[in-house]
């Protein structure tokens, strides 16, 4: 599991096709935004892994009053990078 740490506006990239932006940090629950052949907004809690396309996971490990520690679990092959890097 890759663990990175984002702010809300703040997001990042999963392979070519899959931007995942953090829209609102609450006290136990994390807002994001799915980009990808959809729009769509999902509700994570927090140290539940909820699951985004086939074999490609979200969990959130922790959330600070600003940011939040995103696990990312996804194929080996497959590349992951902040917005700021891709």
């Amino acid at each position: 599991m890759l663990v990175l740490t984002r702010r809300e506006g703040e997001g990042l990239l999963i392979g070519n096709d899959i931007r995942v932006t953090v829209l609102i940090i609450l006290e136990k629950r994390v807002k994001l935004q799915l980009k990808d052949l959809e729009n769509k907004v999902i509700t994570c809690r927090l140290g539940v892994t909820t699951p985004i396309r086939g074999d490609i996971t979200v969990t959130v490990v922790d959330i600070d009053q600003k940011q939040v520690k995103l696990g990312i679990e996804a194929p080996k092959d497959m590349k992951i990078d902040r917005d700021e890097v891709s």
